[in-house]
C-alpha cells in the first residue's frame, strides 16, 4: 500500500513539474513574441533610431530594466550603493556624423553628499541585450552663498590660517582674506559649507578653504585661477600671452598666422610652489597642433614649451 501511495505521489510531482515547464514556456514565448514584434515593428521604421516614433512597450521597459541592472559597469557603480530607478523611455543622440541614433534607457539616480545626485543612464540594444555606452551627469540642487559675521566670521579665519596645508601654500608671500561666506542650499536652506577665501596678492589666484566650524577643521583647499583681482593684476596674465608669442621657438611656428583666425590662445594662471606662472596654450588650426608654454610674468620669460598634435 506505501509503495502504492509513493508510486502516485511520485507521478504528481512529474505532471506537476511538466505542467510548470508548459506554462513557463508559454509565457517565454509570449514575452519573445512581444519583444519580436517590437523589434519587427522598430526595422519596419529604421530599427534602433526610430524607437521613439513608437516608444517602448511594458515588455521592452522590462527588459531594458534588467539588461542595464546586470551589466558589470553598472553593477560596479552600484555597489553596496542606494539607487533609484526611473521609468525607461528613449534617449536621441546625434553622433559626429549628424545620425540621430535612439536607444532605449532608464535613470538611474545615487544620491550624493550635499543633496547632489549622480545619474546614469545605461543605453541599451534590445537585439544583443546588452548596454553599448553608460551616460553620466550630476545633478545639484540649486545653492546661495550668504557672508560670515561676527564670531562666526572670525573663527572660520582662524581655522583656515591655522591648517598647516594652508600656511604651506601662503608662508612667505602677501595675502588677504577676501571673502568669508556660507554655502546653503536655496531651497531649504541646508548649511552645506563654511568657506575663506584667501588673495594671493599680485596674482590672480585664490585660495578658497572649506571649514568645519564645529569640528574645527579644514575639510579641503581649491586654487581657483582667476578670482577678486586688480587690473594690474590681470595685465599680467595678457603680457604672458605676448611673452610666449614673442619667444623665438613659438614665433618661428606661428609665424605668418593671424591669431583666433589660424590659431587660438588659451590662459591658465597657476601657482609652482610660490611661483606665479601661466600656463599659455596655443592651439594651431591646421596642421592640427597645440603648443604649451609656461610662462613666468614677472621675470617675463618662458619656463618650458611642450608640443603636441
Amino acid at each position: 500500500m506505501k509503495k502504492r501511495t509513493a508510486v502516485i505521489c511520485m507521478c504528481f510531482l512529474i505532471v506537476c513539474m511538466l505542467i510548470g515547464i508548459v506554462i513557463s514556456g508559454f509565457f517565454q514565448r509570449k514575452i519573445d513574441q512581444q519583444l519580436n514584434s517590437a523589434r519587427e515593428m522598430g526595422n519596419e521604421k529604421g530599427g534602433r533610431r526610430n524607437y521613439s516614433e513608437r516608444g517602448l512597450t511594458d515588455i521592452e521597459k522590462e527588459e531594458v530594466i534588467k539588461i542595464a541592472l546586470n551589466d558589470a559597469e553598472v553593477k560596479k557603480i552600484l555597489e553596496d550603493k542606494e539607487y533609484k530607478l526611473g521609468t525607461p523611455f528613449v534617449m536621441t543622440l546625434r553622433t559626429r556624423e549628424g545620425v540621430l541614433l535612439a536607444y532605449p534607457t532608464v535613470e538611474i539616480s545615487i544620491p550624493k553628499k550635499s543633496d547632489a545626485k549622480l545619474i546614469l543612464y545605461p543605453l541599451v540594444d534590445l537585439e544583443k541585450r546588452e548596454v553599448i555606452q553608460i551616460n553620466y551627469r550630476y545633478s545639484i540642487p540649486p545653492i546661495t552663498t550668504e557672508e560670515m559675521r561676527g564670531e562666526e566670521r572670525e573663527e572660520a579665519i582662524k581655522i583656515a590660517l591655522g591648517n598647516e596645508s594652508v600656511k604651506e601654500k601662503i608662508e612667505g608671500l602677501r595675502y588677504e582674506i577676501v571673502s568669508t561666506y556660507t554655502v546653503k542650499n536655496l531651497m531649504t536652506g541646508k548649511k552645506y559649507a563654511d568657506r575663506v577665501k584667501i588673495h594671493l596678492n599680485g596674482t590672480t589666484i585664490c585660495y578658497d578653504v572649506s571649514v568645519n566650524l564645529t569640528k574645527k577643521e579644514v575639510t579641503g583647499i581649491e586654487e581657483l585661477p582667476s578670482c577678486w583681482t586688480s587690473e594690474e593684476e590681470h595685465e599680467k596674465i595678457r603680457k604672458a600671452s605676448r611673452i610666449a608669442r614673442n619667444d623665438p621657438r613659438i614665433r618661428e611656428k606661428i609665424k605668418g598666422m593671424e591669431m583666433r583666425k589660424d590659431y587660438e590662445v588659451h590662459l591658465h594662471p597657476k601657482m609652482i610652489g610660490k611661483k606665479f606662472v601661466v600656463d599659455v596654450k596655443i592651439e594651431i588650426k591646421e596642421p592640427e597642433q597645440t603648443i604649451l608654454a609656461v610662462v613666468d610674468p614677472d621675470e617675463e620669460k618662458v619656463l618650458e614649451i611642450s608640443e603636441s598634435t
